[in-house]
């Protein structure tokens, strides 16, 4: 859970500029003549692809996060089992010498 805490931390500034990005150019698109208006298309797409894949990036690695938790969890499970069965078992005396 921790580690999912810190990817959304780390991520959001970049979606909140993203955002920032595609209003400004929203916005700067209003006052552009003609001949600047392809550029300006281009522009507007180029930044909503980047924000699409920006936000595919978040989810692929949120979800990637949850499967190694879940890994991890697994296996830790897996460990103390184990660990349990070796301490319920009753010791073996002392070997027997010649």
């Amino acid at each position: 859970m921790n580690a999912i805490l810190k990817t959304v931390l780390t991520s959001a500034p970049l979606v909140i500029f993203l955002i920032g990005a595609h209003a400004a150019t929203e916005g700067a698109s209003d006052s552009t003549t003609s001949t600047g208006s392809g550029v300006v298309a281009k522009t507007e797409r180029a930044v909503a692809r980047g924000a699409k894949a920006a936000a595919s990036g978040i989810r692929r690695g949120a979800k990637a996060t949850a499967r190694g938790i879940q890994h991890g969890a697994k296996a830790t499970e897996g460990a103390a089992h184990r660990v349990a069965g070796k301490v319920s078992k009753p010791a073996s005396g002392p070997a027997k010498g010649k």
